[in-house]
């Protein structure tokens, strides 16, 4: 399959909000729109005049999930955009200015070790008692003095979407388990995620490893038999989000690695589905807010947006319109109660409190798992 999905497929897709902002962002840079260095010349324009610039996920800039911020100020931040949490890192290290950047929770830390970021008065942010407390205190977020240096924003789960009316012995929670993709009955009907955490955090939750993000190499050798072993029963390594979904649809795959939007996609369109709480573990994932200890804008500017964000009304907006899951207590008993209940997020609590953080992989033992991923799909 192509990575890049064609023009008329991606606006389909846009027009049915079936597209994660992963799928946006590559699809968008395949198509020569560019995501990251484009904006330079808002950024000068930025410093001239002391206004606020972020650096963040295409699609994380719309003024329905600051709009405190637009109401007070009278118009939008200026925004620049990055398309993995490594490039937004790297082009931070390298002197690209801004104040607000939106990685994901597992690499906040490195940012810290950077010395790129400073602490967050979370006092200063009226709605920061309203976060779940599983959020605000993500490890490797704080320092040893308690600072906190990053404010969770939306979440979501890397799991297992699968056909309950073709594998119906998955069925409900206490069938739930990462192994279907290993099921020998379901071989040449199963699609893996290509990416090397897709692939291999999952094999190390079903070989029982201590921890999955710091593999010794005796546990990536376990790793490797088994992807060895599912590649065999695997139909195909999807790229595109929204392909895999179609298969799904038509039944071409019983079982997919999925995010919650494939989930509530197919469930929108009919199709029997249900989306994993795998015993082995849930992965879940988060996006939040570090502030950066350059000041392009001013510092009330900055306060002002972290605040703006993390109102329960953006929180309504990522979760009927991106299906990801938001960090504030209050945006649940707001949003529509029918998309609440096709995402399963009735209780968030229960789910934040059952999940399994992605972390930071140490950078030796990433390149093994980066190497392994790579091996597996040239069938070494």
């Amino acid at each position: 399959m192509s990575n890049i999905m064609p023009l008329d497929e991606f606006k389909d897709a846009l027009a049915k909000k079936a597209l994660s902002r992963r799928d946006v962002t590559r699809t968008l840079a395949g198509l020569g729109v560019a995501t990251v260095t484009m904006p330079l010349l808002p950024q000068a324009n930025a410093a001239e005049d002391g206004w606020l610039n972020l650096f963040t996920w295409n699609g994380y800039e719309l003024p329905e999930l600051h709009p405190a911020f637009t109401e007070k100020y009278g118009r939008e931040p200026d925004s620049s955009f990055y398309a993995d949490n490594d490039e937004a890192l790297e082009k931070i290290r390298a002197g690209y200015d801004a104040d607000i950047i939106c990685p994901s929770g597992s690499t906040v830390i490195r940012w810290i070790h950077a010395g790129l970021v400073e602490p967050i008065d979370v006092s200063r942010l009226t709605h920061w008692p309203d976060m779940f407390p599983q959020l605000q205190n993500i490890r490797g977020t704080t320092d040893d003095d308690g600072n906190h240096y990053y404010t969770p924003w939306s979440w979501g789960n890397s799991s297992i979407v699968f056909r309950t009316d073709l594998a119906p012995e998955y069925a409900g929670q206490e069938n739930h388990t990462w192994k279907i993709l290993w099921d020998p009955k379901y071989a040449n009907r199963v699609a893996m995620r290509d990416n090397w955490a897709g692939t291999t955090i999952p094999a190390g939750l079903i070989a029982g490893v201590e921890d999955p993000f710091a593999m010794t190499d005796d546990e990536i050798d376990q790793v490797r038999v088994l992807l060895q072993e599912q590649r065999e029963l695997n139909r195909f390594y999807w790229s595109s989000e929204v392909e895999a979904q179609a298969a799904m649809a038509t039944g071409e795959i019983v079982a997919m690695y999925a995010w919650n939007s494939a989930y509530a996609t197919l469930k929108a369109e009919g199709v029997p589905v249900e989306y994993m709480v795998p015993k082995e573990g849930l992965l879940t994932w988060v996006d939040g807010h570090v502030l950066t200890n350059r000041y392009v804008g001013t510092e009330e500017q900055r306060y002002d947006y972290l605040d703006a964000t993390l109102a329960p009304e953006p929180g309504v907006f990522m979760i009927e319109k991106y299906a990801y899951g938001a960090s504030n207590k209050k945006s649940y008993a707001m949003a529509d109660p029918e998309v609440i209940a096709t995402l399963g997020m009735e209780d968030p609590e229960a789910i934040l409190s059952g999940s399994l953080w992605f972390q930071t992989v140490p950078p030796d033992i990433q390149r093994k798992l980066v190497n392994l991923h790579d091996d597996v799909l040239a069938g070494m």
